[in-house]
């Protein structure tokens, strides 16, 4: 399995548990889009582009939302029923670190439990929005990778739990990660979004 730490405009040694995180052997990265760490186990990752010149104002959040909404639809086929989506107010002056510990616009929930995490980036009049949706969560590694002193507001296994999910929380066992692209997909395609898949080009890879 692999296993990274996302981080964008962070100083790592201030947050993470650098030692541990190398005694496991994990990588870590930092991405192109801002926000908080995220860990990346036991997860679906996806990422979705598309021109600026077809989302409706204000585009950041209607593109979270739609692509939420699709997302929440196949959570719908699995018997998942997510919360509402809703535009949430953050509070800049609160640091987590830990992106599942706080929830931003649109962003999917379960029982107040966060299930998935997104970010974005705008450039050259394209729009690009990557996630991680939570399939089983190793609450006693995500709490043992970050550090705990300074202002990190969640600690403890049970704090987190009551903070985020995956979905054999939910649904009491696992769901393989074709299952869960094939509803994703599906999602998208019962809105009228044809996928043409195509292999990657060398210079791509």
């Amino acid at each position: 399995r692999f296993l990274s730490i996302a981080c964008y405009n962070q100083k790592v040694k201030h947050f993470l548990d650098v030692a541990y995180v190398n005694s496991c052997g994990f990588q870590w990265v930092r991405r192109i889009t801002g926000g908080e760490t995220v860990f990346h186990n036991n997860d679906q990752t996806y990422c979705v582009t598309v021109s600026e010149n077809t989302l409706s104002s204000p585009k950041t959040k209607s593109l979270y939302f739609f692509v939420h909404s699709m997302i929440a639809t196949a959570m719908g086929k699995f018997g998942i029923n997510l919360d509402r989506l809703q535009s949430r107010e953050s509070n800049s002056r609160l640091k987590y670190f830990n992106c599942f510990a706080s929830k931003s616009d649109y962003e999917l929930s379960w029982q107040s439990r966060k299930l998935a995490g997104s970010a974005q980036r705008r450039s050259r009049g394209v729009f690009l929005q990557h996630g991680a949706i939570m399939i089983d969560v190793d609450y006693e590694c995500l709490d043992r990778i970050f550090l705990k002193k300074g202002n990190l507001p969640i600690r403890g296994v049970e704090n987190l739990k009551q903070k985020l999910c995956g979905i054999k929380d939910i649904l009491g066992r696992r769901i393989s990660c074709r299952e869960l692209k094939g509803a994703i997909t599906g999602a998208f395609t019962d809105y009228g979004i044809i996928f043409d898949e195509k292999p990657f080009k060398d210079s791509e890879i």
